[in-house]
């Protein structure tokens, strides 16, 4: 099961030497250049700075956690939320299960390997969840209400 988001950037053009500066969210997650690790730590709220002679097909890899959480509506409605995968919302597609619980929610697991889908399983029945610019012509609901 998957929970970090992988990114790999090519550096297209020859360049002589450049400075890459990146905000620092991943922890000691891991960055790579050209499948090595790169010395050093990033910081949360803090830049890493890779200097070094670029070539043209260079390859900077890096994963950020992405964990999932639930974010409520509002203060004053505690119990309706959204599942979040890091920055990006879950939206519920299809039928929607009347009763689900935050740990069940929170339960959700990807679908498949390189699936954008993600599952979550409570009494009532299966919910099925995707980020919003996988939904296709389709009905889909934001925010679940959970039991408290």
């Amino acid at each position: 099961m998957r929970r970090s988001f992988r990114s790999i950037w090519r550096v297209r053009k020859l360049l002589r030497r450049i400075s890459e500066f990146r905000r620092g969210r991943m922890g000691r997650r891991g960055v790579s250049i050209n499948g090595k690790r790169v010395e050093g730590e990033a910081v949360p709220g803090k830049f890493l700075a890779l200097r070094r002679q670029w070539k043209n097909g260079d390859r900077v890899e890096f994963e950020i956690g992405m964990p999932l959480r639930l974010k409520a509506v509002d203060e004053q409605n505690p119990n309706t939320v959204a599942l979040m995968r890091g920055p990006i919302a879950l939206f519920a597609v299809g039928e929607v299960p009347p009763k689900m619980t935050r740990a069940q929610l929170l339960g959700a697991a990807a679908v498949a390997e390189g699936s954008e889908d993600w599952a979550a399983a409570g009494e009532s029945g299966k919910i099925t969840l995707r980020p919003f610019a996988a939904i296709g012509d389709e009905s889909y609901r934001l925010y679940q209400t959970v039991e408290a």
